[in-house]
């Protein structure tokens, strides 16, 4: 498993939500894996993205909603973030990778994890004082 502790945030619904997306690269490992022992798996690949697109859609959309609550100064940034990664996974939706499943999923789980560690760690942290001291905890 990916998720550890030090992704914690202190407001639990972001928690949760970050770990379920952390579960979601775990299962992108498992299909690396599996491509790995010679399974076509890119369906499997499909699957993977559209549930990353559609969980990363309700995430955003729950915190950028407390940070619009909140007032948070950086939410444009925040956004900006939001819409880079999802045009990222647009792109890999898009593309051709039948033949090279190996390459793609790997450059998918780098990509995830990466960005979502920075994201989390760098991003998501700088705002915690800011929610936290707006709603009063």
């Amino acid at each position: 498993m990916l998720w550890s502790k030090e992704f914690e945030l202190g407001i639990e619904m972001i928690d949760k939500q970050h770990k379920k997306l952390f579960d979601i690269i775990d299962k992108s490992k498992k299909v690396e894996q599996d491509i790995r022992d010679n399974i076509d798996s890119y369906d499997e690949i499909m699957l993977i993205l559209e549930e990353m697109e559609h969980y990363t859609r309700i995430h955003f959309a729950y915190e950028e909603g407390i940070l619009e609550r909140t007032g948070y100064d950086s939410l444009e940034d925040q956004k900006y973030e939001h819409e880079s990664f999802l045009f990222h996974v647009h792109e890999i939706i898009g593309k051709d990778f039948d033949y090279s499943q190996l390459e793609t999923i790997q450059n998918i789980n780098d990509y995830l994890y990466e960005w979502l560690k920075d994201h989390i760690m760098i991003k998501d942290a700088a705002y915690v004082p800011h929610v936290l001291a707006q709603e009063g905890k």
